[in-house]
C-alpha cells in the first residue's frame, strides 16, 4: 500500500507549462542600487516560424527583464513576468554587465549556487554594452542565442558577437 502512495510524479511539469531559459543577463540598474535579470526564453509556439491566428507569426523567443534589491527578487520578479514557470536548467550562457563583473559578482554566483536548476557548465561571459541588445540579437542558423554565443565560443571564430565580449578576468569571479 506504501508503495502506490509514494510511487509517481509528485513534481513532475508539463512541457508546456514551463519557459525554458537559454540564455541570463546579471547587470545592475540605471543607479547602480538595484539587481536587473534578463532571461531569453525558448517560445515553442514560435519555433517553427508558423502563424498563430490570420498572418500572426509568433517570435522564436521572448526577451524579459526585472529589477529587484537582489538577485533573487529580481528572478522572482520574472516569474510574475511570465505566464509559465521559468526553467533555468538549459541555460548555456550567463550575461555580465563589466560595471556589475567590477562591483563584483557575488550575489550572482551566491543565486546560481541555490538555485536547483543552474548548471555548473554555463559559460559566463562579462559584456561590454547594452545586455538587452545580445539578449535579442538574432542568429541565422541558431534559433536560440545562447546556443548561438556558446557554439562561437567552443569553435573559437571571430564574429561581431565577440567584439561585444571582453575577457573575463578571474579576479572578478570573486569579487576582487
Amino acid at each position: 500500500m506504501l508503495a502506490l502512495v509514494l510511487a509517481g510524479c509528485w513534481d513532475r511539469e508539463e512541457p508546456d507549462e514551463i519557459g525554458i531559459v537559454s540564455m541570463a543577463a546579471f547587470d545592475l540598474d540605471e543607479d547602480g542600487e538595484q539587481f536587473e535579470v534578463g532571461v531569453q526564453v525558448a517560445n515553442p509556439l514560435g519555433a517553427g516560424g508558423e502563424e498563430v491566428g490570420v498572418g500572426v507569426e509568433k517570435e522564436h523567443i521572448w526577451v524579459v527583464d526585472a529589477t529587484g534589491q537582489t538577485v533573487y527578487e529580481a528572478v522572482q520578479n520574472l516569474e510574475i513576468l511570465s505566464t509559465r514557470k521559468l526553467d533555468w536548467s538549459h541555460v548555456e550562457v550567463m550575461l555580465l554587465s563589466e560595471e556589475l563583473a567590477r562591483r563584483g559578482i557575488r550575489p550572482v554566483l551566491d543565486y546560481l549556487d541555490r538555485e536547483r536548476q543552474a548548471r555548473l557548465i554555463t559559460r559566463p561571459l562579462v559584456v561590454e554594452g547594452d545586455l538587452r541588445k545580445l539578449l535579442e540579437m538574432e542568429f541565422p542558423l541558431e534559433v536560440l542565442g545562447g546556443d548561438a554565443l556558446s557554439k562561437h565560443l567552443l569553435h573559437e571564430k571571430t564574429s561581431k558577437v565577440r567584439n561585444l565580449l571582453i575577457d573575463f578576468k578571474p579576479g572578478f569571479y570573486f569579487g576582487l
